[in-house]
């Protein structure tokens, strides 16, 4: 029996012209509108107008070596992988949205290999300020060859040390989100006091990969620290979003992984006694829906079909229908489908392809959500705009009726939404401990 406290959360990521490699090539695709700002705009309002917690812009820093722009190609990368590796940058995107999306969370992928900590932190503190409370950073890796090429070959060589230089990366930009305690900003115009210099702190961080002193030009952001997204299926991998993020998207085939990954992010959070909040795990789903399940096969098969027929990657791998619902707790559940690299959300993502009636895919996320398989669900819609539409306009509704899913936006800022705490600032803490002592 679900704890009737316990709501569910929804985000949605947005990607070009949507998660199936057959995507590009739909009638409802819409390619001459994917770099309007009106194109995000309208998806912004229709995920805020479904009461959604969170939009994710994902981004890809460049495209690979070998791309092909034709039909067919037996190596490189066909047309599917150009549409969803095309894209503007994230940051840019998110932050001009920020006028019409006046509840909804924004997200942005930024990743690790081709920044710098200051610059992240300085991003996202000022998106927080902008949004009052509502920014997210999504942390990735997302190494590729032709973004090698692009920026330079990254110092760290090994996976372990990929690892170890995102976790110096995150917990740099944590520490530069702190070098403002709340309160640190007078501003009295009599007095002419500024600041107070008690609650100003400057970083002086040498480390294996990075080197920064000084402080952020920019106030402590309003969640104390925007959220951070992480990835438990592409690099850096769990362990690192165990650790750092306070929201993890994955991908599990079965129930009772959905639901032991869960767990384990819960105890690695529970040991880490400076970060009081266990993550919050959404599971990665494309829903492929129709009125009936007929419909819904049919509009998964024509899917299938427009991505074959270019050489591109069926979502059942050997393009046939999309897989229908399994049941909880079934060893393969059929509406899993393992899709590595494909929705974008970096290097090595997966996600389960959920194809149904509208009444069915309720059913089912209820299902797994009531069950503690997971928090929620990060909904990567398979056409865009239409396939967010559609979840909006039927699905959402069928899971407020069920008491699951809020009717209107009650938290002010992100952090409260997802019931975290914010976090204690690192340089008011050590202090008193000093104090103390």
């Amino acid at each position: 029996m679900a704890d009737v406290e316990r709501k569910l959360h929804l985000s949605v990521t947005l990607g070009g012209p949507g998660h199936h490699p057959g995507a590009w090539r739909a009638s409802g695709s819409v390619p001459e509108e994917w770099f309007s700002l009106d194109f995000y705009r309208r998806q912004a309002l229709l995920a805020e107008e479904g009461k959604f917690d969170l939009l994710l812009v994902d981004d890809l820093p460049g495209l690979g070596q070998r791309a092909r722009f034709g039909a067919a190609a037996t190596s490189g990368e066909t047309g599917a992988s150009l549409a969803r590796a095309i894209r503007p940058e994230a940051v840019s995107t998110v932050s001009a949205l920020v006028p019409f999306a006046r509840k909804i969370g924004l997200a942005a992928t930024v990743p690790v290999t081709y920044n710098e900590p200051y610059h992240v932190a300085r991003k996202f503190a000022s998106l927080d300020h902008l949004t009052r409370g509502r920014a997210a950073w999504t942390i990735a890796l997302n190494e590729t060859d032709g973004a090698i090429r692009h920026y330079g070959p990254n110092p760290a060589k090994t996976a372990e040390e990929k690892e170890w230089q995102a976790r110096e990366f995150a917990d740099v930009v944590k520490a530069l989100w702190d070098s403002w305690e709340d309160g640190a900003l007078i501003v009295d115009k009599e007095s002419g006091v500024y600041a107070d210099p008690a609650k100003y702190h400057k970083l002086r961080h040498r480390g294996r990969f990075y080197t920064v002193h000084g402080a952020l030009n920019v106030s402590h952001p309003p969640q104390g620290h925007p959220l951070i997204v992480g990835n438990a299926d592409a690099a850096p991998g769990f362990e690192f979003a165990a650790d750092h993020a306070d929201l993890i998207l994955a991908h599990r085939a079965t129930f009772e992984e959905a639901r032991e990954l869960r767990e384990r992010a819960v105890k690695v959070r529970s040991a880490t006694r400076w970060l009081p909040s266990a993550p919050k795990v959404l599971l990665n789903v494309m829903p492929v829906l129709g009125a009936t399940e007929a419909e819904a096969a049919e509009q998964a098969q024509t899917l299938e079909r427009l991505a074959m027929e270019i050489g591109g990657t069926a979502v059942s791998g050997e393009g046939e229908a999309a897989p229908g619902l399994g049941a909880v707790g079934a060893a393969e559940p059929a509406a899993a489908a393992n899709l590595s690299g494909a929705a974008g959300l970096g290097v090595g993502v997966k996600y389960w392809t959920l194809v149904g009636s509208y009444e069915q895919a309720a059913e089912k996320l209820a299902e797994w959500f009531e069950a503690g398989a997971c928090d929620g669900f990060n909904l990567l819609p398979a056409v865009l705009p239409e396939g967010l539409g559609e979840f909006v306009r039927e699905v959402v509704p069928r899971l407020q009726a069920r008491g699951l899913f809020r009717t209107e936006y009650e938290e002010s800022t992100l952090r409260e939404r997802f019931g975290f705490f914010e976090p204690a600032n690192r340089f008011e803490r050590e202090r008193d401990k000093t104090v103390r002592a």
